[in-house]
């Protein structure tokens, strides 16, 4: 049965398969670079399109032979799309630019990749219980979403920067530590600005599970 990798691909990734030359290396992780690229794009048209009753018996197989019950391989999903927005929010050149061009929804990414994947999907099942949502809120206990290391971002700041932005303040001139400092704390404002305008725009309260408790004990 065909998967996304090939046995080959899969031994090479675990070390159990080694190539002569670097070349014949390269070629196969760009392989398997293209084949998961590939396999992504695929996944609009399985949640779009796939009969439900198919999808159904995909996840009935994956209870029954994961010891899981499916938990773990989704969790793997999960893990593989936070790390690859991740990535894209660790280069230091992301904070350096500064806030002003710096894409808040780069960091926003996976958070809202998360929260529309959830909104869509409850549209479809129609609970009577609740209305679809127009936002899928989250508790902003974490950050759904990585920055660079400070030392990273301090040394990709160049002497133009430090005066560009040392010539916006209105206090004492900063050093590198308080360049940084002052770019990851704008950026982080930002984010928190946007989710807390998606929380206001949900004009919804965040449920929680202790009322859902206590209105089941009324019930009772």
């Amino acid at each position: 049965m065909n998967r996304i990798l090939t046995k080959t691909e899969r031994e090479f990734l675990r070390g159990e398969k080694e190539y002569a030359d670097e070349k014949s290396e390269t070629n196969k992780m760009q392989n398997i670079r293209e084949r998961v690229f590939q396999s992504l794009t695929d996944f609009e048209l399985l949640a779009e399109e796939l009969p439900e009753e198919e999808r159904q018996k995909i996840f009935e197989q994956l209870s029954e032979e994961s010891e899981s019950h499916g938990a773990d391989e989704a969790a793997s999903v999960i893990e593989f799309l936070y790390k690859g927005f991740s990535d894209l929010t660790t280069e230091p050149n992301h904070i350096a630019a500064g806030p002003k061009e710096t894409s808040v929804e780069r960091f926003l990414a996976f958070r809202n990749a998360l929260t529309t994947g959830v909104a869509r999907g409850k549209s479809e099942y129609g609970n009577a219980q609740e209305e679809p949502p127009d936002i899928v809120t989250l508790a902003s206990n974490a950050y759904l979403f990585e920055f660079p290391d400070d030392d990273d971002v301090r040394a990709e700041l160049e002497t133009d920067q430090w005066r560009e932005i040392n010539n916006q303040s209105l206090g004492e001139d900063g050093d590198q530590d308080d360049i940084a400092f002052f770019l990851q704390a704008m950026i982080q404002r930002q984010i928190h600005e946007r989710i807390s305008a998606r929380h206001e725009a949900a004009n919804k309260e965040l449920k929680d599970y202790k009322d859902f408790e206590r209105d089941a004990a009324n019930m009772n």
